[in-house]
This record gives structure tokens, C-alpha cells and sequence, in this order.
């Protein structure tokens, strides 16, 4: 029987798929919940993503702005 996913399981699969599933659509909200911006300051100006990493676990992830359509 496998186990839910749950923060408890820190450092786990677990753990990467209940972020990944409970990501806001707004990335900012991430900032309000202990995460802090990494975004190269190059990357910053030429695109439209931000990368984001999780003080806690060091686990990092990359929003990428959508487009319509």
C-alpha cells in the first residue's frame, strides 16, 4: 500500500509530488510561503521565467509565463 503524499516525507518522491501538485498559479504566492526567488538576474531581463527554491529542502523550480492558446 503506498503511501499519501504529505510535506511529512521531506527529501522523498512524496515530498516533490505534493509540491508539485499544490503549486499556485500565481508564483509569487510562493514568496509568502518560505520560498525565495533565484532567478539569474540575466535571465530575469530576456525571458519569462522565474526560478524559485524552497529554503527548507533546497528543492528548486522553474514557472514559466504561459501563453493564450
Amino acid at each position: 500500500m503506498s503511501k499519501p503524499l504529505s510535506y511529512q516525507y521531506t527529501g522523498t518522491k512524496g515530498h516533490i509530488a505534493a509540491v508539485a501538485s499544490g503549486l499556485p498559479k500565481n508564483p509569487d504566492s510562493l514568496l509568502e510561503n518560505g520560498w525565495k526567488e533565484v532567478t539569474d538576474p540575466r535571465a530575469k531581463a530576456s525571458s519569462n521565467s522565474r526560478v524559485f527554491k524552497e529554503k527548507s529542502t533546497g528543492l528548486r523550480i522553474r514557472f514559466d509565463k504561459g501563453t493564450p492558446g
